[in-house]
């Protein structure tokens, strides 16, 4: 009987060394599986975290630029230590359950500023959203399209007919009350000339030297703007413009740029930013394509630089189009041959005849740029067809409703202003589109304190999450092992990558 119990005995404490292992091994696999578990929802948590902050985009930048960065300050402040406690609040609330955790350690990094690297980070992103939305471009430009045709339906074109046959039959009676002489141009709206009899000509007298010299002396835009023109009065404070200030910058990777950015943010250029074709009332400025190109303080000032930039590219191209044209040439000559037998130094044919054809092309020029402005195309290099002026009358180009005829083959006015920003360096043309987005964003919301230099576009997120076992200290072997654990997770978020 004792030998049986006895025996019975030693049976039972196996059976409970064996259970406390298996029991120990169960636990540590559980805990195991839950650490695991752990991994992946903390790495979840900390992408829905990071989303959540970009959520929290800019709207004005979404809503009058498709274009997407998160605030991470203003210029009184740097709210990361802000943007840092709203995502460790965040991440405490949403890591509670059979997966509790605290957050030890919380920090923003490799984070970039959409000025970052003179520039480059803006072209990265616009590059990235026009390659996202490629297909809802090309879809919302044919709908834009189709309204514009809608409308137009809509609209009385008879009582149009009626005012223009009005306009004809009042020009007209003005054309035979003031036969014989040159109009003079009314003054554009909001503008000041010291000698406004300056415009006043004498046609029988001017040479087509005279006219280039007049042309010289006149404000361009009262030379190449219908009258009574309205020229916007908008302006930005350059010495407060992102471009000039000294810039916040971050701690992200090089950003390499080249010419498939270049011309991806010029198509976005011209997609959401204004120019005098196609202004844009609700923006800190209502030319800035002009602005991007030359860079002045007022919109008027950008215009007439622009106007300038055009006529000379005009001019020479027009100039190259003569040299090839002989019966134009034969013109130029004959006339300078009168001009310098007249001074008795006919030497001086040739010069004078260069002259004569530069001067041509000027006028040319000028109203090539008034048909720009008024919507219509231009051919880079034009034909004899498409040659508008007459040498014999060069002194109508004085009268503002002279223009050049529409080329089918041609470019637009904006299409001129996106050539020239080309030969702009990429970051020119990055951080004055951002002194414009910058502006638009104080007017619309009435914020002095916005600075686009404090605004983000891509950052990672390292986040050190704490928490307690809670199978190891279940049983005895792995009691020693219970106590709290670290587990890490690693997040980036981007607005500049195609896909992102």
């Amino acid at each position: 009987m004792n030998r049986n119990r006895l025996k019975s005995g030693s049976v039972t404490l196996v059976s409970v060394l064996a259970f406390m292992l298996v029991a120990g091994l169960l636990f540590t696999m559980l805990e195991a599986g839950r650490f695991r578990e752990m991994e992946k929802v903390a790495k979840m948590q900390t992408d829905a975290a990071i989303e959540s902050l970009f959520a929290n985009y800019e709207p004005t930048l979404w809503e009058e630029y498709h274009f997407l960065a998160v605030e991470a300050g203003d210029s009184r402040t740097d709210s990361f230590e802000q943007r840092e406690t709203y995502l460790k609040d965040l991440l405490e609330e949403s890591m509670g359950g059979f997966f509790t955790a605290t957050v030890q350690n919380l920090e923003l990094d490799h984070y970039i500023y959409v000025t970052d690297q003179k520039g480059a980070a803006f072209q990265s992103a616009a590059t990235a959203y026009m390659e996202n939305n490629f297909a809802y471009e090309f879809y919302r430009q044919i709908s834009q399209l189709s309204e514009g045709i809608e409308e137009l339906k809509e609209e009385d074109l008879d009582e149009y007919v009626g005012e223009a046959q009005d306009l004809i039959e009042a020009a007209e009676s003005e054309a035979e009350t003031e036969s014989g002489t040159t109009q003079k141009p009314r003054i554009l709206t909001g503008y000041k000339l010291s000698n406004p009899n300056q415009y006043q000509s004498n046609t029988q007298s001017e040479t087509p030297l005279d006219v280039a010299d007049e042309i010289n002396a006149t404000g361009l835009m009262c030379m190449v703007l219908p009258p009574g023109t309205k020229v916007s009065g908008k302006s930005i404070d350059l010495a407060q413009a992102v471009s000039k200030r000294e810039r916040k910058n971050g701690s992200g990777d090089t950003i390499a740029t080249g010419f498939y950015q270049t011309i991806a943010t010029e198509a976005y250029l011209s997609t959401y930013f204004s120019s005098y074709t196609n202004p844009i009332k609700t923006h800190g400025m209502e030319y800035e394509l002009e602005y991007i190109l030359c860079g002045f303080e007022r919109d008027q000032s950008n215009l007439n630089a622009s106007i300038a930039a055009l006529i000379g590219v005009r001019e020479l191209a027009n100039f190259g189009y003569l040299l090839t044209d002989t019966k134009k040439c034969s013109e130029a000559e004959a006339i300078a041959s009168g001009i310098a037998i007249a001074i008795f130094q006919p030497e001086l044919i040739e010069p004078i005849k260069y002259g004569i054809l530069a001067s041509w092309a000027m006028a040319e020029s000028v109203m090539d740029v008034r048909a720009l402005l008024q919507g219509k195309k231009i051919a880079l290099i034009k034909n004899s067809a498409q040659w508008s002026s007459d040498l014999s009358n060069l002194i109508s180009i004085f009268d503002t409703e002279t223009i050049s005829q529409d080329c089918e083959n041609g470019f637009d006015y904006q299409t001129y202003l996106l050539a020239l920003l080309l030969l702009k360096s990429s970051e020119k043309r990055s951080l004055r589109a951002l002194d414009l987005m910058e502006a638009t964003v104080r007017e619309q919301e009435n914020r002095a304190d916005f600075c686009i230099d404090h605004c983000l576009i891509e950052t990672g997120l390292a986040v050190s999450y704490r928490y307690h076992s809670v199978f190891w200290g279940m049983d005895i072997l792995t009691k020693d092992f219970e106590g709290d654990f670290f587990v890490e997770g690693v997040s980036k978020y981007s607005y500049r990558k195609a896909g992102a």
